[in-house]
Parts: structure tokens; sequence; C-alpha cells
């Protein structure tokens, strides 16, 4: 993304425009950054796309590194987001003029935007078909029951994979006790009940 469109600003003489332009984009700036090396601003993607075929600095050809670029500062960024703007459709008939940081949430909800957001119950509306707020939001709900049962389901198979690892680790260190101080009659006992844990829990696990 490089700059913003200077055509779209509105209530601001192109005079005073000027210091708010990027000098690879000549376009508004966006995502404003300074070099350390002569304190020049540009768009945060412009410079990095010049850095990543050159070393210098655009400005007065000095080595220049990404690392030698950072944010612009606070005040400059609050003046862009307080600069009032065109929307995206203004082409289009929208003659909505917004600040440049309400601009993402207008366009979201603009009437002239074809894959626009309601603004009643916020989902997007198809332009093909006549929206209903309810029937969206039941669609919705039974898309997010069904994405829950299906999360239940793959949490159900891991916790019984879980279990069956414990009870075959059981088993084995039955078996290893059964050299030492458990007699035999118990270590046996003890097997058939982990086999029967492990046989029951596979079962259940297939289904």
């Amino acid at each position: 993304m490089s700059g913003f469109d200077r055509s779209r600003v509105v209530g601001v003489s192109d005079e005073e425009l000027d210091e708010y332009t990027c000098g690879i984009c000549l376009e508004v700036f966006v995502n404003p950054v300074v070099t350390q090396c002569c304190q020049q601003t540009y768009c945060h993607e412009c410079i990095h796309n010049w850095l990543s075929e050159n070393n210098t600095c655009p400005n007065d050809r000095k080595k220049l590194r990404p690392r030698g670029v950072s944010p612009a500062p606070r005040v400059l960024v609050n003046l862009l987001n307080k600069m009032k703007v065109k929307c995206d459709f203004y082409a289009n008939g929208c003659e909505s003029v917004v600040k440049m940081h309400e601009l993402s949430q207008h366009i979201e909800y603009c009437d002239y935007n074809a894959n626009r957001k309601c603004k009643t119950c916020h989902l997007a509306i198809d332009g093909n078909t006549q929206h209903n707020c309810i029937d969206n939001l039941l669609i919705q709900n039974q898309s997010l029951r069904n994405d829950n049962q299906r999360l239940k389901a793959k949490n159900n198979k891991l916790s019984m994979k879980g279990v069956i690892s414990l009870a075959r680790k059981d088993l084995d260190n039955y078996e290893v006790r059964s050299k030492s101080r458990m007699s035999s009659s118990e270590v046996n006992k003890c097997i058939e009940r982990s086999q029967e844990m492990i046989i029951l829990l596979t079962v259940v696990n297939k289904k």
C-alpha cells in the first residue's frame, strides 16, 4: 500500500498538503516513518520498498538501512488521522467526508460498498438477496454451534487418547513391578484392569 490519494483530501490547500506528501509516491503519508540520516518522512511501505533495491537514502543519498528508519512523531500521525477525506466509493456516488482514522469503519458500512456490513446486525450483506438480520443471525448462530460441536468432538478424542496413554503406562509399570514386591496375583489383577480400561476407551474413542 503506497500513499493516500491527495485528490481525496478535503479542506487542505495544495501548498499545505505538500507538507504531508511522501517524496517517493508523491501521495499523502500512510504509516509515516522518518530516516535518521536526514529526518525525511516517507510512507513505511515506500521507503522499505526503496531500501529493498537501494542502500542509500532517496533524499541525501547517504548510506541507509531499514534499521535507520523509525516511526514518525505522534503529532504528525495525529494530524494525518484528523485529516478529512472522501470515501473510497465517492466515484460511485458516496458523498461522505470522514476523518482519516474513521475511514475504514465507514467503508465497512458504506451504502455504496457492495460488500458492506449491516448497520444493525453487523453481518455482511449479500447484494444479490434481500438482507434479513434475523435469518442471517440464525445462520451464523448455527454455524457457530457446528464449529463448537466439532471442537468438542476433537477435544474429547484428544482426551480419550490421553487416558489411553496413561493406562498403557500404568500397564507397563505393573509389568515392571511384577518383578519386585508385588505378588503375581496382584500384578495379574492390575494388568487385567488396565487391559479392560484400554479396550473400553478404545471402543468409545472410535464412536
